[in-house]
């Protein structure tokens, strides 16, 4: 006896190619070769938003909390690293690459040595970078040399999310959105090889601590 079986009706097929499947590629890549391990933490950004309000440019909130996880990493370096066959790079520039989304797919751009730069100048660069990447003019430069990873989906109304390891990084920052008590989840994904649950921890409170506090209103 035969047995039926139901298949959908298919609208079109689209080719797993460019951009997408190199995607496809570094992130299967990071999830079978990776550990990963996942920490969340619910932060009080009023000062952030405040900062942003009155400041006369009026900075993303990119900008400043690119400027805070450059901050935070300063007291645990071995997050800004990455792992590369049986060694574990810790580097000195912090060099973040910022996850931005554009017509033919996701972008990583990399604005370096946040540490160094004044607010402005960080804000400066994203939008410069975010704007090349949307026109699909990003160079080979401007996308590579990145120590860690920050992906923000607070603008897609997105509460709290769990990013994938940008390979060869050992860490990827996520940050939802603010909601109206002017509060956002902000997570760590990271390679569980390079270090441990307790680290990643101290990390993401120092960095929640650094949010809260004057810092912010002293960039």
């Amino acid at each position: 006896m035969s047995i039926k079986i139901r298949e959908p009706k298919v609208e079109k097929i689209v080719k797993l190619e460019g951009i997408r499947k190199t995607i496809y590629q570094r992130l299967k890549f990071s999830k079978n070769e990776y550990p990963h391990a996942y920490l969340a933490s619910e932060i009080d950004v009023s000062r952030v938003v405040l900062k942003r309000e009155t400041t006369e440019y009026r900075p993303s909130y990119n900008a400043i909390f690119l400027k805070a996880v450059a901050e935070s990493i300063k007291l645990h370096p071995v997050i800004n690293s990455s792992l590369e066959n049986d060694e574990i790079k810790i580097y000195s520039d912090i060099n973040v690459s910022l996850a931005v989304d554009t017509p033919s797919g996701l972008m990583v751009p990399v604005i370096d040595s946040v540490d160094k730069r004044s607010l402005k100048e960080v804000d400066e660069i994203i939008k410069n970078l975010a704007e090349k990447a949307r026109q699909n003019k990003l160079t080979l430069y401007d996308i590579t040399g990145g120590t860690i990873t920050v992906s923000n989906l607070g603008s897609f109304n997105i509460d709290l999310f769990l990013p994938i390891i940008n390979p060869p990084q050992s860490s990827i920052i996520g940050i939802g959105k603010i909601n109206e008590k002017k509060k956002a989840f902000l997570s760590l994904s990271f390679n569980h090889a390079v270090y441990d649950g307790a680290e990643g921890a101290r990390f993401l409170n120092d960095l929640k601590k650094l949010i809260e506090s004057n810092f912010i209103n002293n960039l």
